[in-house]
């Protein structure tokens, strides 16, 4: 699984979403709140996205994390 910052210096990830994808999980960490963007990110291929900062990024991070790999797993036939 990757976690992407979207916020990062350097090239833009956005247009990264789509290769990364074929390749394993991606999961995007944003600041923006805007429902545009996670509409973007999840067209692109990202599983899900985790918007927020502070305690709060940390807790939404984990449950999103859990919950893309589990059905990641699923869907790969990974688990039963």
């Amino acid at each position: 699984m990757l976690v992407l910052d979207l916020n990062m210096p350097g090239a833009p990830s956005l247009p990264a979403i789509p290769e990364l994808a074929q390749q394993t999980a991606v999961v995007v960490f944003t600041m923006q709140a805007d429902p545009a963007f996670a509409r973007e990110e999840l067209q692109s291929g990202a599983l899900g996205y985790v918007q927020g900062g502070g305690h709060a990024i940390q807790q939404k991070t984990r449950r999103t994390m859990r919950a893309e790999l589990m059905r990641y797993a699923l869907d790969h036939g990974l688990i039963g």
